[in-house]
């Protein structure tokens, strides 16, 4: 058998009596010898080793200190500094739109639905504007299967009161506009569906709003392009009990996932509207529902959503123009912020999570954690660092665009 063809200079290094020289002194030994002191100088550098070298700082030092690791570990904060590093995310974009959803950036989408949904889906946070979900009317057929016209013997419209709004098939998908409506039937052709008709026990819904019908099939479509994303509806606070948790609703049958309570401060409406127990009320409604279950909650002045008693809300926005405030683009919040977080239930089952508040808003004195905010705390860099206390602040790797009422913090 032949012998395998070995480099010599691998020959050379493995022959533990070959001579090598040591680069930092000159010194000559065998290669078993010198490896050997080498090691004795990287761990210890003593004076009696034949390789020792003034001034190298060896990994092991006086009384036996790893001089090395101690020097980087006793650095400030190192060790927070490295599980920060591990666990930051980058910071959701934020997407507030109040405008027709199907006309989303149509000089590239071309007011297609799908097209739509998925340049959307890019963010992380979507809001939506209100009256988007407003419904009309809503029930089920009782009528013959297969028929083109829907009927609901429970209802009692006015005649015509509905043309020109649009009906959605819910059980098969499609949509149409209305051409007639008598007492108990509506009359609409429809399309983009399975059937395009009415079959005995479909689920019908008259909106108010023009584009109702395109934002019924853009949201299921955002959650299938990105299912962590999370889609809000416009809800002002400042409205009677009822109100609100009518205009929730409709939100919660389109299927997103939480509402952004907007105008939620004690400056806006009264004591009726916006103090605590009736902002509390709110908050508990939107928990109760089965889908839109996630409070997003915006305030001029912060502080009076993270005031001590006011119930459970993932995230506090805050807006400010007052004084030559706003930055131009309008988002104004926490400069060091870690990230944006508005899954209730991740809060709730990793109380460590921090989110982005306003923090000049908060009374010294206040302590997050009985805040009425569970989940919240306050990360120890999440402070403003000197000179930049009076200045607006843009949160880093948000993408946020301006909604009709002006400015807008990312939570």
């Amino acid at each position: 058998m032949s012998k395998p063809d070995i480099s010599s200079d691998v020959l050379q290094f493995i022959d533990a009596n070959v001579i090598v020289t040591d680069p930092d002194t000159g010194k000559k030994g065998t290669f078993a010898m010198m490896q050997m002191l080498v090691n004795r100088r990287e761990l210890f550098n003593d004076a009696q080793n034949p390789l020792h070298v003034d001034g190298f700082v060896p990994l092991v030092g006086e009384n036996g200190s790893v001089t090395n690791l101690n020097a980087i570990h006793g650095k400030l904060g190192w060790h927070n500094q490295q599980v920060h590093g591990a666990l930051w995310q980058k910071p959701s974009d934020l997407l507030i739109f109040y405008g027709y959803p199907n006309s989303f950036n149509s000089a590239v989408n071309g007011w297609d639905n799908e097209k739509v949904a998925r340049d959307m889906a890019q963010y992380g946070l979507i809001v939506l504007g209100d009256g988007l979900q407003t419904l009309l009317a809503s029930g089920s057929h009782d009528g013959s299967s297969g028929a083109s016209t829907l009927t609901d013997s429970t209802a009692s419209w006015t005649t015509d009161e509905f043309v020109g709004k649009k009906i959605v098939n819910v059980t098969d998908g499609s949509t149409g506009s209305i051409t007639a409506n008598t007492a108990t039937t509506i009359t609409a052709t429809l399309s983009g569906g399975t059937e395009n008709d009415w079959d005995a026990g479909d689920e019908y819904r008259v909106a108010n709003h023009a584009d109702y019908a395109n934002v019924f099939k853009i949201v299921p479509r955002i959650k299938q392009y990105n299912p962590s994303a999370k889609i809000f509806g416009y809800v002002t606070v400042n409205q009677t009990l009822a109100n609100f948790e009518d205009k929730a609703d409709d939100w919660d049958a389109l299927g997103v996932d939480g509402i952004f309570m907007d105008e939620a401060g004690y400056d806006y409406g009264t004591t009726a509207t916006n103090d605590r127990d009736a902002f509390n009320a709110k908050v508990d409604y939107v928990h109760a529902l089965s889908s839109a279950s996630t409070c997003f909650a915006n305030a001029w002045n912060m502080a009076s959503d993270a005031e001590p008693g006011r119930d459970e809300v993932v995230g506090v926005l805050r807006e400010r123009q007052a004084e030559g405030e706003g930055n131009g683009r309008g988002l104004r919040h926490v400069k060091k912020c870690r990230e944006t977080s508005v899954s209730r239930s991740e809060l709730q089952s990793d109380g460590g999570r921090t989110d982005c508040i306003g923090l000049e808003d908060l009374p010294a004195t206040w302590d997050l954690e009985h805040a009425g905010l569970k989940g919240l705390t306050l990360p120890e860099d999440a402070a403003y660092d000197e000179g930049e206390r009076d200045g607006p602040h843009e949160v880093s790797g948000t993408r946020g665009r301006q909604g009709e009422n002006g400015t807008h913090a990312a939570v």
